[in-house]
């Protein structure tokens, strides 16, 4: 679909079914501006403007706070007002108790924000002054366990640094239910974004039942509730959607005005998209609603959203052949859509940009509708893409398609062409593939990275921004292929005795899923959804599933040796004549689960919770699982016959880790690279796993909260 855009605003889509059993698509909109005091908010320079994005976290460490949540959202039936910033006290003096407003419009809403304070038996100390305090929600009410803001204090005592217990008081509190007593439990307070696992969202996901598979998998349930993709409060989202032009207050949040006045830019977006039906071109309006207000005051910008659907004939939307976005100021009336209906509102820019579908795999990376200036060409990305054609001309792309590149200077266009080229070409798209993946080992190793960063998992995806769900078929031909399903939609899929070892389904919803005799072996399913899935006698060795969903999961017979399944949810699950030997079920739920006749020997159970579990006739010899913390006499490194991911190679090594009896370092040795290869993939020796095994200290690469970065332990490895 060709993308007609100089408005500087960022375009992308996602297929869903807002309105089942139709298939629609959600076209979204996002523009940055920049903020100034007394005036209206403008469009921000072309370098500061954001992209659409998913769910992006403090200092993007997903072990923090929520800054931003995902544009790709199907719809939202209340517009979202957003606030993240830093409550600052009139003129910097330090005082004891502040406040900070926001006023949107209509809406205001003040936050108490109090000095640091501990209870002291039943009465809080006195708070210590301050000048500054983040607005976040590590300094609202909550803490471990508690749904609506796992994050927070206030539930309990914590340990300091020093190792002394403290019970500390949240920072920022809500003024009409200010805290009185340790047992008071008050709402979280904050003005940012809800994380979409807290119970104030995860409420309304709806049912997943019998009924949902039947009727309407792979679509929601009859009873989701569309309030879900709001992240805003419920206090701060707004009935009606915003208008554009609303005034902002802003009070003790800037460095130097208590209160900061400013107002929305004032613009109108609208969307056209042109269809081909019945053998001719027909033009429709799709209806933007402005449906997300974020403003970020310590940067000084905002963001705004503006979300509208329209009907299409399939996931493919084969039928849309171009998309044009125009903005007007809300000052003057809206233009008629006849005037968008005549061809010269359609013309080519003078710099056109085609921007390609979103990837099957869901990945938000919708494409970029903004142009440069004309004549503004950057020459190393003109060089960057002749190198590419030659590597695609190399690589048997047919002749026109070589020619139809020449001289094209916008990486979005090109890489539409080739997109669209080599979609019915499969044998080609994969030789490109291939090429390019060597390139770009070669590269990594030319400039002293690792080159097992290939095969490291993409960031989870968010699953609002998950694709159309897959067919078997579908599966097998991606699995041939190395590719990941991270965030995948495979609801009610029959995957049986397909191998699918070393793969990365993160995040992928396999809820009723048919995996019996599927060959799981060293897959990552870190957070996965596989609540009612037949993994009858799957193989699932050294598989990494922490805090994977395996309620009421059918594993009769199945292999789970050396499996990471720390946080796991087993509840119900049914596990016997299972092999857990060496797996790792530190904290997992095996509440009413059956057992009987497993094999756990080894298996680490430290913190599980085996409320009514069923384990007649089940094994649990072994040092590990008689006395948690004594360690078995060996330390081996983990056997695989065929390549895993990298994370899933490291968190499949930390149980053994765990087990490890050696004395442990926690730096790397000085001449050894914490991005150093991995050992062997294959069975290290037994002469080096009784003799020559060494304890090496590494740290799991930067990325998305799970394995790699929950499991930052030495690692017990064998050297070949």
């Amino acid at each position: 679909m060709e993308i007609l855009n100089d408005t500087g605003l960022k375009l992308g889509w996602l297929v869903g079914r807002v309105r089942p059993p139709a298939t629609s698509l959600t076209v979204i909109v996002k523009g940055t501006f920049t903020l100034a005091p007394n005036a209206p908010a403008a469009l921000a320079a072309p370098g500061d403007r954001l992209l659409l994005e998913s769910d992006r976290h403090l200092d993007d460490d997903p072990g923090k706070s929520l800054v931003y949540a995902s544009d790709f959202a199907y719809f939202k039936p209340r517009a979202d007002v957003l606030l993240v910033g830093t409550c600052r006290t009139p003129r910097g003096e330090a005082q004891r108790v502040s406040y900070a407003a926001l006023e949107v419009g209509r809406l205001r809403k003040q936050i108490a924000v109090i000095g640091d304070r501990t209870w002291d038996g039943e009465v809080a100390t006195e708070p210590r002054p301050f000048r500054a305090m983040p607005l976040r929600y590590e300094l609202s009410f909550g803490g471990d366990g508690f749904a609506k803001n796992p994050r927070g204090r206030g539930r309990g005592k914590v340990k300091t640094a020093a190792g002394v217990e403290r019970w500390p008081l949240p920072n920022l509190e809500l003024p009409g239910s200010l805290i009185d007593s340790p047992r008071q439990i008050p709402e979280p307070a904050g003005f940012g974004p809800i994380e979409r696992t807290w119970a104030q969202r995860t409420a309304g996901v709806g049912t997943y039942d019998d009924r949902w598979l039947a009727e309407r998998w792979p679509g929601l349930p009859e009873d989701f509730d569309w309030g879900y993709f709001n992240a805003a409060p419920r206090d701060q989202q707004i009935a009606g959607y915003l208008r554009g032009d609303e005034a902002i207050a802003l009070e003790n949040l800037h460095p130097e005005l208590p209160r900061y006045e400013s107002r929305l830019p004032g613009l109108r977006a609208r969307c056209f998209v042109e269809a081909a039906a019945r053998g001719r071109a027909e033009i429709r309006e799709v209806s933007l609603h402005l449906d997300t207000l974020w403003i970020d005051m310590d940067a000084g910008r905002l963001a705004l959203v503006w979300r509208g659907l329209t009907p299409i004939a399939s996931r493919d939307h084969d039928e849309l052949r171009r998309i044009l976005l125009v903005t007007e100021p809300l000052a003057e009336p809206p233009l008629p859509a006849s005037r968008y209906r005549e061809p010269a509102s359609w013309r080519r820019p003078e710099a056109p940009e085609i921007a390609a579908k979103p990837r099957a795999s869901g990945v938000p990376g919708a494409p970029d509708g903004e142009q440069g200036e004309p004549g503004d060409v950057d020459p190393d990305i003109v060089a960057g893409l002749e190198q590419a054609r030659a590597m695609l001309e190399k690589s048997g792309v047919p002749r026109d398609v070589i020619e139809r590149l020449r001289g094209v200077t916008s990486p979005d266009a090109f890489l539409a062409i080739v997109i669209g080229e080599l979609r019915h070409d499969p044998e080609a798209a994969a030789r490109l593939e291939r090429d390019s993946r060597e390139q770009t080992r070669r590269l990594l190793i030319e400039h002293g990275h690792d080159p097992a960063l290939l095969d490291e998992p993409a960031r989870p995806e968010d699953p609002s921004a998950a694709a159309a769900a897959l067919t078997r078929e579908e599966v097998a031909a991606r699995a041939k292929g190395g590719r990941s399903f991270a965030g995948a939609r495979l609801a009610g899929l029959d995957l049986s005795e397909l191998d699918l070892r070393g793969l990365v389904f993160t995040r992928a919803d396999l809820t009723g899923a048919r995996l019996r005799e599927a060959r799981l072996d060293g897959a990552d399913l870190t957070g996965a959804r596989l609540e009612r899935a037949d993994l009858t006698r799957a193989s699932l060795a050294r598989a990494v599933a922490v805090q994977a969903e395996l309620y009421g999961a059918d594993l009769t017979g199945a292999d789970l040796s050396a499996a990471n399944l720390s946080e796991a949810g087993l509840r119900g699950a049914a596990l016997p004549g299972a092999r857990l030997d060496e797996a790792d079920l530190t904290g997992a739920t095996l509440a009413q689960a059956n057992l009987e006749r497993a094999s756990l020997r080894d298996a680490e159970l430290g913190g599980a919770n085996l409320a009514e579990v069923r384990a007649r006739g089940a094994n649990a010899r072994g040092p590990a699982s008689a006395a948690r913390g004594s360690p078995p006499p060996t330390c081996a490194a983990p056997r695989s016959t065929r390549p895993i991911s990298r994370a899933a190679r490291w968190t499949a090594r930390s149980s053994a880790a765990r087990r490890c009896a050696r004395p442990r370092s926690t730096a790397p040795p000085a001449s050894a690279s914490p991005w150093r290869r991995p050992i062997s993939r294959a069975r290290a020796p037994s002469t080096a796993r009784r003799s020559g095994a060494s304890i090496s200290a590494r740290r799991g690469p930067t990325g998305p909260a799970g394995p790699a970065r929950r499991s930052a332990r030495p690692i017990c490895a064998a050297r070949p």
